[in-house]
């Protein structure tokens, strides 16, 4: 089973999806910005009490470092202010899951959303119009990131699930001009903490500016796919099963230098020279290999 997630972490480096979905391996510290990521995700998912029980559960846990307790109560205020100001519909926010079996495997994903439409006309036809949405927090966005929503190929496999009937628990009868895409991007704060304004101060201050003016912290930008993109998406989801599965029956998991620094550091950095480890490492949890 795969996942646009697992083919991405493959395609960027194969040592490191040996790490993350062979042995799986998770490391014990989440960086800030997939702290925030995932409990903003939580909350829209379920509610405003999922974003306080996430922050709840890390402040408890005693694996948490000291730093990233420091900033626990500045996210989670910041991210219920988020909260309380998003301004679409929240019953659309419920996550949706799609499965595609292509030849010798299965694929499966989640989207953040649908919205669904039947339109008519004057003859009584009927038609249908999907739009899927996709929520998305950034710490900036601007004409770069707008940019890459047009390929977002996360979006683009959702788009070719909805088009070839594989969400479950839905029967379209749609093409891609039917289909729609909505991104729900939520902004976080980007003031600077003042010379000598306190933790406290500077938390308050952020959500005070998040209360005043909601209308730059969220925004909806509208985009789609067509045919084209959706045919060239297929086959190179094929393609890269195919080697992915090639790979694993191989066992042969090739590092990747150049991208051990993408979005930061790679999480495994610290023990890929050694991939046949006999225990789990320090700062390491192993959790169910997924796909």
């Amino acid at each position: 089973m795969t996942s646009h997630s697992s083919r991405g972490t493959f395609r960027a480096c194969k040592r490191k999806y040996h790490w993350s979905y062979i042995k799986g391996l998770q490391q014990d510290r989440k960086p800030k910005a997939l702290r925030m990521g995932s409990a903003w995700s939580d909350g829209l998912e379920h509610g405003r009490q999922a974003i306080e029980d996430y922050y709840r559960e890390l402040m408890m846990n005693p694996k948490t470092p000291e730093w990233d307790l420091k900033d626990a109560s500045q996210e989670l205020a910041i991210l219920l202010a988020l909260y309380d100001t998003y301004p679409f519909p929240r019953d659309e926010a419920r996550e949706v899951g799609f499965r595609h079996i292509g030849p010798n495997y299965e694929d499966r994903g989640q989207l953040d959303g649908l919205e669904l439409e039947i339109i008519g006309d004057d003859t009584g036809l009927q038609a249908q119009q999907v739009a899927i949405i996709e929520n998305k927090l950034y710490a900036r966005f601007g004409n770069q990131e707008i940019e890459k929503l047009e390929y977002d190929e996360q979006v683009t496999s959702y788009v070719a699930a909805v088009v070839d009937n594989d969400i479950e628990g839905y029967e379209f009868n749609v093409t891609a001009n039917d289909v729609k895409v909505k991104y729900r991007v939520t902004l976080k704060p980007g003031l600077r903490q003042k010379v000598n304004e306190s933790d406290k101060d500077y938390t308050a201050r952020c959500v005070a500016d998040i209360l005043a003016r909601p209308d730059h912290y969220h925004r909806e930008v509208p985009t789609s796919r067509d045919e084209v993109e959706l045919q060239d998406f297929r086959e190179r989801r094929d393609k890269h099963v195919m080697d992915l599965m090639y790979e694993t029956e191989m066992g042969v998991w090739e590092r990747s230098p150049s991208n051990c620094f993408d979005y930061g550091q790679c999480p495994f950095l610290k023990i890929c020279r050694t991939p046949n480890l006999d225990k789990v490492p320090e700062g390491y949890t192993e959790r169910e290999a997924r796909s």
